[in-house]
């Protein structure tokens, strides 16, 4: 999980976004760190710049990586790695989001957004719906 923080307390939007594409394994981070986040790679690969048209210029960013081991994502449990599928994803993703908003409760009255890129994008609408 990377989150990006706005400071403008009266734009603040909490944008969710979701793994860039789950069938080719990619990181949530490549978009992160090549499209909309905060910072973009220098052509040396060791050093950042600012990036001017960040979406976390007018919004706060969660990126959550899902499922476990896609990514830079892991679990402490083994048997993780064995709950494959969307839904199993939808319902990690959704219990993720309930805790880190238990955990930081001064978002809960703010917009919220879902996104994904790719195989992502599908992964948006099974977390509106979670199945339990």
């Amino acid at each position: 999980m990377n989150f990006f923080k706005f400071e403008l307390v009266y734009q603040i939007i909490l944008i969710v976004v979701l793994s860039q594409d789950q069938v080719v394994l990619q990181s949530s981070l490549i978009g992160a760190m090549s499209e909309l986040g905060p910072f973009r790679i220098n052509s040396d690969g060791k050093t950042l710049f600012m990036n001017d048209y960040a979406w976390s210029n007018v919004a706060n960013m969660l990126f959550l990586e899902s499922p476990a081991g896609l990514g830079f994502s892991y679990s402490n449990t083994t048997s993780d790695y064995d709950k494959s599928g969307d839904k199993n994803t939808a319902d990690d993703a959704y219990i993720f989001l309930v805790n880190w908003l238990e955990r930081f409760p001064q978002y809960k009255t703010r917009d919220f957004y879902i996104t994904g890129e790719s195989y992502a994008g599908l992964m948006c609408h099974s977390l509106h719906t979670p199945s339990f």
